[in-house]
């Protein structure tokens, strides 16, 4: 399913990470079914149960599982889009359940059990009220009809405290992301908190999503590099990994020769999202490619004042670029 959230995109591309999910879920889940669950089977169903209606409101990220005994079941983990208190998310979570039963059964002989877990990043307090608290007001005897279940529901602010603590790191800063993303000066000195003490190797792998986000969020307010001037420290990790990597890609590249272009494109994600993060960071490097590399972000849907403001270009320089290559047409973009 598409996600325009890039809040959701980050949470989804974290969370898709198995030892990422397995932690988080370890977090989040009560304690005597984190202990009853083998999570060495546990693997991303490759489904979702979202309805249409439901579409607009939550994504999904649906997991198999085994009990240590040997029962399967399905956990599954939704990302509340628009981060405000959905009154009546019960009731859409037991449509999202019975969607899911329907589906397992036009496939299986048996239903399997799904646990869901709704994790809210909003800022307002939000005191989740089940399908029963609504049906309060009828007499005992009608109680039995009102459909009961239970819904962990998961609220980022109240994760605050135990940020620091988290052992894992990318958790730790997805966390942060979502909870401070309002505040980006403050953002980033709780980010690198987390990860000052991480070897470069793990950065480079692990935590290009976070700075991706971190980059398209700081491009609405006047863009990383005002923010990075502030955090000497965090500017410094953030430089060292994007100069290590124009440095291998640029060795890669010499060898390729007119591939060269090519080759960096996919390596800075011509896939929706990355081009938007590496161009950033790597575009000052690479100025023989700089057609390649705006045509490719212009194709990922960046806007013209975002990918002259990346590659340090002017907008007239943009749009000869995008009209040489066919791209450009009239003023609409």
């Amino acid at each position: 399913m598409e996600i325009n959230n890039i809040h959701d995109k980050l949470v989804k591309e974290i969370l898709t990470n198995k030892e990422n999910a397995i932690d988080f879920l370890n977090e989040t889940l009560p304690l005597e079914m984190s202990e009853g669950l083998d999570f060495n089977t546990l693997k991303f169903a490759n489904t979702s149960y979202i309805t249409p209606e439901l579409k607009e409101t939550f994504s999904d990220i649906v997991m198999d599982c085994t009990l240590k005994n040997g029962t399967n079941l399905q956990i599954s983990i939704l990302l509340e889009h628009k981060s405000y208190k959905s009154p009546h998310a019960s009731f859409q979570i037991l449509g999202y359940q019975s969607n899911g039963y329907l589906q397992q059964l036009a496939v299986e002989k048996a239903p399997r059990l799904i646990i869901p877990l709704l994790f809210y990043h909003g800022k307002e307090k939000w005191q989740f009220r089940p399908v029963e608290d609504f049906f309060t007001e009828y007499p005992q005897y009608l109680q039995s009809f009102v459909p009961r279940f239970d819904i962990i529901f998961k609220n980022a602010n109240e994760m605050k405290d135990d940020i620091q603590g988290l052992s894992n790191s990318i958790l730790a800063a997805m966390l942060i992301t979502q909870l401070y993303n309002d505040d980006i000066p403050h953002m980033l000195n709780q980010i690198y908190e987390v990860i000052k003490f991480m070897p470069s190797s793990e950065l480079r792998n692990s935590f290009k999503p976070i700075f991706v986000f971190i980059i398209e969020i700081a491009s609405k307010k006047g863009g990383i590099d005002i923010y990075l001037d502030q955090n000497i420290n965090l500017k410094k990790i953030y430089m060292s990994l994007t100069e290590e990597y124009d440095a291998k890609v640029e060795a890669r590249g010499e060898a390729r020769g007119e591939a060269r272009g090519e080759a960096r494109g996919e390596a800075r994600g011509e896939a929706n999202g990355e081009a938007r993060g590496e161009a950033n960071g790597e575009l000052k490097g690479i100025l023989k490619n700089q057609k390649i590399v705006v045509c490719n972000m212009f194709k990922n849907g960046m806007k013209v004042q975002l990918i002259a403001n990346i590659a340090q270009i002017s907008i007239k320089q943009v749009i000869d670029i995008l009209k040489s290559e066919g791209l450009w047409v009239g003023d609409s973009k």
